[in-house]
């Protein structure tokens, strides 16, 4: 619904489900399909979605860079690449 009305404060809450339901699953066979979904599915208004699951695959990317699955995702979905690489760049620049 948050996405459908464009409520900011719903969005919001939105993300924060999606980036604690996306930690409890990144052990799971089925996160790489998950985070893929949320690229296919979330609106193009809606870049707190997308960045939350950045943000939960680039916190957790020595274990995701192990799974087959993960590297095919990243070959499938570009964006999420680059929204990782963009975090690891930020980080680099605080340093």
């Amino acid at each position: 619904m948050a996405d459908k009305y464009n409520i900011p404060y719903l969005q919001s809450k939105a993300a924060e489900v999606v980036e604690s339901e996306l930690r409890a699953k990144v052990r799971s066979d089925a996160f790489p399909q998950i985070v893929q979904s949320i690229f296919e599915e979330a609106p193009p208004h809606d870049g707190e979605l997308l960045q939350e699951a950045a943000v939960v695959c680039r916190s957790t990317i020595v274990p995701l860079m192990q799974k087959k699955a993960f590297k095919q995702l990243l070959l499938h979905v570009p964006e999420l690449g680059l929204k990782v690489m963009g975090l690891i760049a930020s980080e680099e620049g605080k340093q």
